[in-house]
């Protein structure tokens, strides 16, 4: 099984890759490859296939197709308070790279299965007054550009 990781340099996303790591090496689901993905990525394990830089460059792009990923776990994002502070950056970066991101992992093969996508979306898709608890029939509402882009990101891609 082929891997990508967007956000791998971020917290949840550094976590995570270690956590696949670890998994491979104990003999878990076999993981042919593992690719993580960021702006700007640290030091990296030699096997991991290493993409740094926007998600929006072409050359970023070209190396996601040619990984041809079977499950991307997508968590790069501009987080709440930045994506408040520079609502075009917060377009670029939680809207149209995320779509982009879709879109290119969509193109395949016809006879190749699409990949599994799992999204990173945020509690701020159900708006500032949250019930305890919330439940799958919590109405969405968010109150702000961060929740509404990540929401708007989920409903593209249950499309």
């Amino acid at each position: 099984m082929k891997i990508l990781v967007t956000g791998a340099g971020g917290f949840i996303g550094a976590t995570l890759v270690a956590l696949l790591r670890q998994r491979a090496q104990a003999g878990g689901r076999r993981i042919s490859s593992l690719a993580v993905l960021d702006r700007q990525l640290g030091e990296t394990a030699p096997e991991m296939v290493r993409i740094e830089g926007n998600l929006q460059d072409a050359q970023v792009q070209a190396q996601i197709v040619a990984f041809g990923a079977d499950l991307c776990f997508h968590l790069a994002a501009l987080p709440g308070g930045a994506a408040e502070a520079d609502p075009a950056l917060s377009r670029r970066v939680n809207l149209d790279a995320t779509l982009d991101l879709f879109e290119l992992l969509a193109r395949r093969d016809p006879a190749t299965p699409p990949p599994v996508v799992v999204y990173a979306s945020t509690i701020a898709v159900y708006g500032l007054d949250l019930p305890d608890p919330v439940t799958p029939a919590t109405p969405t509402r968010p109150a702000l550009i961060y929740g509404a882009h990540k929401l708007a990101c989920e409903i593209l891609l249950a499309d």
